[in-house]
């Protein structure tokens, strides 16, 4: 399966972690905003510092790993749940364990 780039200014970010996670939000907010796409297998981020609190009934499970469909959902960042396995800066390809190709620019 290919998938193009919708623009040439389209933003793909591999990995929900802090740093991809809070890269995403943070071009969501520019004005205008370009299309942005998250990259990233698991269905929920972790905040794995406050995982004490959860066992010690401090906060709730909820709290320590949100949804990305909650984190996302008003920002207008796309969220592909997959894995990347290659990148070729040659011909600025991504593809994904489903087989999934993107086309950057």
């Amino acid at each position: 399966m290919t998938k193009n780039s919708s623009s040439s200014s389209e933003v793909v970010v591999i990995g929900g972690g802090f740093a991809g996670l809070t890269t995403a939000m943070t071009l969501s907010q520019y004005q205008p905003r370009p299309p942005i796409l998250l990259i990233e297998p698991r269905q929920k981020f972790e905040f794995l510092p406050l995982l004490y609190e959860v066992l010690s009934r401090e906060i709730q499970p909820w709290e320590v790993s949100p949804g990305y469909n909650s984190l996302l959902s008003e920002t207008g960042v796309s969220w592909l749940r997959d894995q990347v396995v290659k990148i070729n800066t040659s011909s600025q390809t991504i593809v994904t364990a489903k087989g999934v190709t993107l086309i950057y620019k």
